[in-house]
């Protein structure tokens, strides 16, 4: 199965390598490869909107059924 990860902080006073430590630790936990991922990232993004580079992208994947399952953290 591919695995759809999004990733989003919307300012400096957030940390993307705690996300991204937090990331890895799920994978190696679950036994996912990184092959078997697909990452969808904004960086300094406000959630306020849809307007977003990558969750644009990732609404896409899973439109064209490119993704089997989307990871989500604290929604």
């Amino acid at each position: 199965m591919k695995y759809a990860i999004y990733k989003r902080y919307s300012t400096d006073k957030q940390d993307s390598l705690t996300q991204d430590k937090e990331i890895a630790d799920w994978l190696e936990y679950k036994k996912i490869q990184h092959s078997e991922t697909s990452f969808f990232i904004d960086d300094a993004e406000s959630g306020s909107t849809g307007n977003r580079a990558d969750y644009r992208r990732l609404l896409i994947a899973v439109k064209n059924k490119e993704v089997g399952a989307v990871v989500a953290y604290k929604l």
